[in-house]
C-alpha cells in the first residue's frame, strides 16, 4: 500500500482539477481493491466512499459541491487513519487528508 500510496500523492501535487478522470477513476479502484483485501472492517466506509466517489466521477454530470462534500469526508477518514499508522505512513496519510480536505473545500 505504500507505493500506492506514494502514486497517489505524486498524481495529486499538481492539485486534485489536473487529474484526468480516468486516471483519477483508475487509482479509486485501486484503492478499492486495497482496502477491501487489507480485510479490516473499520475500512469498509472509506471503501464505499471511494466508490460513490468514483460513480460520480465516471457519471456525465460532474457534480462539483457534492463531489467536494465526499472528498472531505474522506480527508476526515484518512487523517483519523494516519493517526494509528506507523510514522512513515502517518505523515503520507496526514498529506492525503489535506489534500482532500483542501479539494473538498475548494470544490464544495
Amino acid at each position: 500500500m505504500a507505493t500506492r500510496l506514494d502514486n497517489t500523492l505524486s498524481a495529486l501535487k499538481g492539485g486534485i482539477t489536473g487529474l484526468a478522470l480516468d486516471k483519477a477513476s483508475k487509482n479509486i479502484s485501486g484503492w478499492e481493491k486495497a482496502l477491501k483485501d487489507a480485510g479490516k472492517p473499520e475500512l469498509e466506509p472509506i471503501t464505499k466512499d471511494l466508490a460513490k466517489l468514483r460513480g460520480m466521477l465516471e457519471g456525465s454530470d460532474l457534480d462539483g459541491g457534492a463531489i467536494g462534500k465526499l472528498m472531505t469526508k474522506l480527508g476526515k477518514a484518512t487523517a483519523k487513519l494516519a493517526a494509528d499508522a506507523s510514522a512513515t505512513s502517518q505523515k503520507k496519510l496526514g498529506s492525503l487528508a489535506e489534500m482532500l480536505q483542501g479539494a473538498g473545500k475548494d470544490l464544495s
